[in-house]
């Protein structure tokens, strides 16, 4: 995980606190989570590739990443790896 802005880059390790790394079904793409229900997924994505959400998460020890909780996906790009 990480934020930017013109002068500034801020990374996010996993943590070691839970196994909350990544969660997806029908209905959302989760990345991060938190047993504290004040806390959340880093990165949460409906399912509609619209509307997302951004909260306080303790696998990655991160805060908001975006300005706001709730926001609206502009551009979403998704990278693959293919390890042979």
């Amino acid at each position: 995980m990480f934020t930017f802005d013109d002068e500034d880059i801020q990374e996010y390790s996993y943590s070691g606190v839970n196994d909350k790394i990544q969660y997806s079904d029908d209905d959302c793409l989760i990345i991060g989570g938190s047993d504290n229900p004040d806390k959340g997924a880093a990165i949460y994505v409906g399912n509609d590739f619209f509307k997302g959400r951004s909260c306080e998460c303790e696998t990655f020890g991160s805060s908001t990443l975006s300005r706001d909780v709730d926001f609206t996906i502009k551009c979403l790009e998704v990278w693959g790896f293919d390890f042979i």
